[in-house]
């Protein structure tokens, strides 16, 4: 289950730093004042972060052992550098709450 959690995290910034790079590379050549530039930088990271995010997504469900489909995932996996589409997480094991004396569930963690 660490592992899986690994990965996901590792993925979820490997496509934080693509929309970085990419809110970056927009931002190049556009002129603004001091003071707007943190909102125009913030908006273009954001919505870099989440086209790369959805791009990389797409990439990676493309279905079929066609030259195109195989290809795109190929690129998604060079661009997540071999990481797994989908982590697979172990089921929680269940937890024994024992009823209180008055009927009423005790607070959790006691």
């Amino acid at each position: 289950m660490q592992s899986s959690i690994i990965v996901a995290a590792l993925r979820t910034t490997l496509q934080s730093w693509w929309g970085i790079v990419a809110g970056w590379l927009a931002s190049l050549g556009i002129t603004i004042s001091a003071e707007q530039s943190v909102i125009v930088l913030g908006l273009l990271t954001a919505v870099g972060i989440g086209l790369a995010t959805a791009a990389i997504r797409w990439l990676e469900s493309r279905q079929g052992g066609e030259f195109w489909p195989s290809l795109a995932r190929k690129v998604a996996s060079v661009l997540m550098l071999g990481l797994n589409a989908q982590p697979v997480y172990e089921a929680p094991k269940p937890v024994a709450v024992k009823p209180s004396r008055n009927g009423t569930q005790p607070p959790l963690g006691s």
